[in-house]
């Protein structure tokens, strides 16, 4: 038997709804069977200092425009919900306590149920009470689903599968893994097709196949290796210091809700790259002084990928702090709030 596709998604995503519509047919007619596995792409987001699509500026208008222009192509049935995005933790953990308790076919089910409710319907399926009535109009029992969405089983489920998803070099929604050959997005749902025709992508095209997806963890191991690394005493030594600027690379959110380094200058990692490059015409004139740069996020990731990131761009006399802002404060530095707008 033919080895099953695996279909990874999340609730909160458009082009993972618009996936979802085809995928069943695609496999079909190759053969194949569709493993669905819902992932967390916040999770995601956060290890690699990514964000939602829509976050991002001058890309989250053209997707807005895409996601419409999509749905007319294809003709599926679609409205940018209100709110959007959301979070996905309720329905992906319906969806696998259904699995477990129910079988594949009625876990299915409900995820393209719960999806129709999002993308159709205009339902707000991060809250367990809505995923519950969504649950309960297939026939599931309404008490049941609302008790083991939020069961430790369901919980510790989603969790590992998300880190698995993340291991193998899953990034996005949909992706799609078929014979070890990764695809992300649904505008690549022509090249599955293509592959599982037996044109793989070696013979569309001259370019050499992609060797082995990289996870994150190897990413981040790669970005340290080239970067200098600061203790979290070796940084408080330079604090001070008026030719070095410290760095913050995290989300505001998280700059409210833990503090901040005295000094430090905000730059989101969604910009970074934008506001280093002097081409750029987002560019920051902080990134053009004389300084050396530390950068740091909460525990070393994302400022290990953004020091790399930096110092390909030209900025060279750069550093992070091992172990982040977590490190930082657990070591007793120096933490202020951040500054409320006026």
């Amino acid at each position: 038997m033919a080895a099953e596709i695996e279909f990874f998604f999340d609730f909160s995503s458009p082009y993972g709804y618009f996936g979802s519509t085809a995928i069943e047919a695609l496999a079909a007619r190759h053969g194949r069977t569709v493993r669905w596995r819902p992932i967390l792409l916040g999770v995601i987001f956060r290890a690699t200092g990514s964000g939602p699509l829509v976050s991002i500026p001058l890309k989250g208008d053209y997707a807005r425009l895409d996601f419409k222009r999509t749905s007319r192509f294809h003709g599926i049935d679609f409205n940018l919900p209100d709110p959007f995005p959301i979070s996905s933790t309720a329905p992906a953990r319906a969806m696998l306590w259904t699995r477990a308790e129910h079988g594949d076919q009625q876990a299915v089910a409900l995820a393209k149920a719960l999806y129709r409710a999002y993308f159709v319907d205009n339902i707000d399926i991060s809250l367990a009470a809505n995923v519950v009535q969504v649950g309960s109009s297939l026939g599931l029992d309404a008490a049941a689903l609302a008790v083991g969405l939020d069961s430790t089983e369901a919980r510790a489920q989603l969790k590992a599968d998300t880190d698995e998803a993340m291991q193998r070099g899953v990034f996005g929604s949909p992706f799609v893994i078929v014979d070890g050959e990764p695809f992300w997005g649904f505008d690549h749902f022509a090249h599955i097709d293509a592959y599982l025709s037996g044109m793989t992508t070696a013979a569309a095209t001259p370019a050499a196949a992609p060797g082995p997806i990289k996870g994150h963890r190897q990413m981040v191991d790669e970005a340290s290796a080239k970067i200098r690394r600061y203790t979290v005493e070796e940084a408080m030594a330079r604090l001070q210091d008026p030719d070095v600027q410290f760095v913050d690379i995290r989300d505001v959110r998280e700059l409210e809700r833990e503090g901040v380094v005295p000094g430090a200058m905000h730059a989101p990692r969604g910009m970074i790259e934008f506001w280093v490059d002097p081409s750029s015409p987002y560019h920051k004139p902080q990134f053009a002084q004389p300084k050396e740069f530390i950068f740091f996020c909460a525990a070393g990731w994302r400022s290990a990928l953004t020091t790399a990131t930096v110092q390909e761009i030209g900025l060279q006399n750069v550093a992070d702090i091992e172990g982040g802002f977590g490190a930082w404060k657990a070591a007793g530095a120096p933490v202020a709030e951040k500054a409320k707008k006026a």
